[in-house]
């Protein structure tokens, strides 16, 4: 992954941690129960989006916030679940996590290919 891509995922990302934050300076609770539940729910689907999109398929992060959704609750129960996942996502993207065992591999490959050359 480029670092100019990793950046993008990282700001989209935090994006959406920021409207959470957002949403829970406004709230009086912290379930958010009392914000309209449009608002979790638009910001609910955008956690989900990211968290999918950015993570590899059938990854740990999607496995969790499927899990998370899975359960019977209320949307800012899952919402506050979901913004765990994205935070450990962003603490992985910034760490080089992400990367595959075959991506670090290749990359090491190419890298000794172009000294050789």
């Amino acid at each position: 992954m480029s670092t100019s891509t990793q950046i993008a995922l990282i700001g989209q990302l935090e994006q959406i941690v920021s409207e959470w934050n957002g949403l829970r300076s406004r709230s009086q609770h912290d379930d958010v129960s009392d914000l309209p539940e449009t608002e979790l729910i638009r910001l609910l689907t955008r956690a989900r989006a990211a968290i999918e999109r950015v993570s590899p398929p059938n990854s740990a992060y999607v496995r969790q916030a499927e899990s998370i959704l899975a359960e019977t609750a209320y949307s800012g129960f899952h919402l506050r679940g979901l913004m765990g996942v994205v935070q450990s996502l962003i603490s992985d993207l910034k760490s080089g996590y992400l990367q595959t065992v075959a991506e670090l591999i290749h990359g090491e490959l190419f890298g000794d290919f172009l000294e050789r050359v």
